[in-house]
């Protein structure tokens, strides 16, 4: 049975969004939250669930955000499973794009793009372009006209496959 993760996020959504109280769900759940993350701790999305721990813990003081922690597949694991989770609205999953869309396009995860529903976007990482200071590049445009000039001489880091660092530099 395909469960949404509408399901799971629904009361997650009720702390910063008055429109899905309006549908006649409670404020508040009466037992805690489990918040799944795809990656380990001390990562981005591990300090945005703890953010949203911190938020949560303000508008429903009675229960806990619990950050429960799958890590592996680059996030593959976590999101194979999210429809095996209880649709009980005390499951929150975080995910990340552009993870989420380019894995399943490589097929190798047990989950399909469409198999997930995002509901609440709340965080957004943007990338930095960062150059030594005795760099002659500039600027974005200088960047783009030498690497153009030396064709794979240029090199750029970021957190690994399939991530927005990833597809930026291809």
């Amino acid at each position: 049975m395909q469960l949404k993760l509408a399901h799971w996020l629904t009361l997650f959504c009720l702390a910063a969004a008055p429109a899905a109280m309006a549908q006649g769900m409670p404020a508040c759940p009466e037992k805690n939250l489990l918040y799944w993350q795809a990656f380990p701790p001390g990562g981005e999305s591990d300090l945005s669930a703890r953010h949203q721990q911190v938020v949560l813990k303000k508008k429903c003081a009675a229960i806990d955000t619990i950050i429960q922690y799958k890590a592996g597949a680059g996030g593959g694991l976590m999101w194979g499973q999210i429809n095996t989770l209880p649709g009980d609205g005390l499951n929150v999953v975080g995910i990340n794009l552009p993870h989420i869309v380019f894995q399943p396009i490589e097929g190798e995860v047990q989950y399909k793009t469409a198999d997930i529903t995002p509901v609440f976007w709340f965080h957004y990482t943007p990338d930095v372009l960062v150059v030594p200071e005795s760099s002659p590049i500039k600027n974005f445009a200088e960047f783009i006209a030498a690497a153009k000039l030396a064709p794979g001489k240029m090199n750029l880091g970021g957190s690994g496959l399939n991530s927005a660092n990833h597809a930026a530099h291809e």
